[in-house]
């Protein structure tokens, strides 16, 4: 049963056109990510874990997607390799951050609020904010 109990997370339309959107394995886990990642500072396991990241292991992803670990690996380097998601490994476990996550899932602040997802126009090319909504304005102009 899906509940409101945990937030949420946007989609843009803009995701049709990145570079992963037609790998199967690489949309899931980027968007799990999003939905794994702590929206404010978080302590676990003695460690301060950043907003936009989570703590987890290439088994635990694995078992959550029902994915094999080298499928994890393989996707999980998609991501690094185009700069989405960083990772760190501890003697615990790894942590994954969501690359611009707090800019622009939280508005440059961290704070309670909701999270939603970077905007992935351009393909994997990050885009300033001054960008998007130049990208916004041309598509009110347009009328796209």
């Amino acid at each position: 049963m899906i509940t409101k109990d945990y937030g949420y997370i946007k989609l843009y339309r803009g995701l049709t056109d990145w570079r992963w959107y037609t790998s199967p394995n690489t949309l899931r886990l980027y968007i799990h990510c999003l939905m794994k990642a702590y929206y404010k500072e978080t302590e676990r396991l003695d460690m301060k874990i950043p907003a936009g990241s989570f703590e987890t292991s290439y088994r635990k992803l694995a078992r959550e997607l029902n994915l094999t670990e080298k499928q994890i690996r393989t996707a999980l380097s998609n991501l690094k390799k185009t700069g989405e998601v960083t990772v760190r490994a501890t003697r615990k476990c790894s942590i994954i951050t969501v690359v611009g996550f707090v800019e622009d899932q939280l508005g440059g602040k961290e704070t309670d609020s909701i999270r939603t997802t970077k905007s992935l126009y351009n393909g994997s090319k990050r885009s300033t904010n001054k960008e998007s909504n130049n990208e916004r304005k041309e598509e009110i102009i347009c009328g796209i």
